[in-house]
């Protein structure tokens, strides 16, 4: 192997798991802003369920409509609609989000995902692991409950906060697997022949992972719905 092809070959095994880390912790900022938005709605009244009724459905529906534009569009995102579409979505959840959920519960959980992905990405950091790997990804979710168990304890939250943050430590990284060859094409794209860069990768990734969990959400109705018409019950018994 000549020199030209071994620099070829470290970059292509180098550049996933930098990537990776770059989403991880890219997605661990985007999960830091959801709280600071909802506090944003909360303040300037924005999040009054009564006075403004629709606001939370048309806020579920734009963000459901964009899950399936990035799932079957992704490849034509630029770095600015990426951004600009993750922004949006921080937006929309955090204001949706704000309508249902007290700030300190929404910024326990939150914090606590966001937690989690930093430390995942650090020890991808300092100790040259690739998080592109299912069993860094279950290490992700035993140190997400490690992580809520004592963020809670300390600050002895409600019983529906442990449980929404034990939820959110499990179903996040089930989803996050579950994308994880979507993440992963994403670092192959930088040595293909197509167009990508380092920055589009980063922001499309931490946006795919952000909606993640919305995305295995639909897939299960979906698989359900179809499951259910394959039966016959979904046909009214006929």
């Amino acid at each position: 192997m000549n020199t030209f092809s071994s620099i070829r070959l470290n970059q292509v095994c180098a550049a996933p798991s930098s990537m990776m880390i770059r989403i991880w912790f890219l997605t661990a900022v985007m999960m830091g802003l959801t709280p600071a938005v909802a506090w944003l709605a909360i303040i300037s009244g924005v999040s009054n369920l009564d006075s403004r009724p629709g606001m939370f459905m048309f806020n579920l529906v734009l963000i459901v409509l964009i899950s399936v534009w990035l799932d079957f569009k992704k490849d034509k995102f630029s770095t600015f609609l990426a951004s600009t579409i993750g922004l949006a979505l921080i937006i929309m959840v955090g204001t949706a989000l704000s309508m249902f959920f007290s700030f300190q519960s929404i910024t326990t959980v939150f914090g606590i995902v966001g937690a989690m992905f930093t430390i995942n990405a650090f020890l991808g950091l300092l100790l040259g692991w690739n998080p592109d790997s299912r069993w860094l990804i279950l290490l992700m979710a035993v140190s997400g409950v490690f992580i809520a168990i004592v963020i809670n304890s300390v600050l002895d939250s409600y019983l529906s906060v442990w449980i929404m943050s034990f939820l959110a430590v499990l179903v996040w990284p089930m989803a996050v697997s579950y994308k994880l060859d979507v993440l992963s094409g994403l670092s192959r794209n930088l040595f293909a022949g197509e167009f990508s860069t380092m920055s589009r990768c980063m922001v499309l990734g931490s946006v795919i992972t952000y909606l993640s969990v919305l995305s295995l959400f639909c897939q299960v109705v979906i698989f359900l719905l179809e499951a259910l018409i394959s039966s016959g019950i979904g046909m009214w018994g006929w």
